[in-house]
């Protein structure tokens, strides 16, 4: 019993998951769930869109060659980093490994990030004139999802016209709201 705990122990300092990643659905739900905006960024911007996050799968079933689609802001891009960083910690025991090695993935992650709109959290009447322009200027430029779906092939370190890929179901971590 002793020698359990002990390796229980163990698997949690070193911060894994409670279960290996087994599958692709497991990845996104990983990275979902893993995401976390900065609260100061949280605050300080108004972003509604999608992101495309590319990668492979390496042999020792870890993420890389990642890349994310050129309008991602960089708030965005740090806490996917973040998440994908604890994400390649985590076991990976991928029964369809053989048919991915070497193949491109597309995760589309769909982000609402309302904390810094000035939406609900905040009461009107009680800002001035320049907080409240400042809010309806963000509202207004908040709605990427033309511009990211447009784009959508616009990685940060080159444009395809095509991409030969898997495409894999959409994450929708929650709303950033802190």
């Amino acid at each position: 019993m002793i020698s359990l705990l002990f390796v229980f122990g163990t698997s949690r300092a070193q911060g894994l998951h409670e279960r290996p990643i087994g599958s692709l659905d497991d990845i996104r739900e990983f990275l979902e769930n893993h995401y976390k905006v900065n609260s100061d960024s949280a605050y300080n911007n108004c972003w509604q869109g999608c992101v495309f996050l590319r990668f492979s799968l390496s042999k020792d079933q870890k993420l890389i060659d990642i890349d994310y689609s050129k309008s991602t802001p960089p708030f965005i891009k740090d806490a996917l980093l973040a998440a994908v960083i604890e994400l390649n910690k985590q076991i990976f025991r991928i029964k369809e490994l053989k048919v991915t090695i070497g193949k491109t993935f597309l995760l589309p992650f769909v982000i609402d990030s309302s904390e810094g709109c000035g939406i609900d959290n905040w009461d009107v009447q009680k800002h001035d004139n320049k907080v409240k322009a400042m809010y309806e200027e963000r509202q207004i430029h908040a709605n990427r999802y033309v511009e990211t779906i447009r784009n959508m092939l616009n990685f940060s370190k080159e444009k395809s016209e095509y991409l030969n890929c898997i495409v894999l179901s959409p994450a929708m971590p929650p709303i950033t709201m802190h």
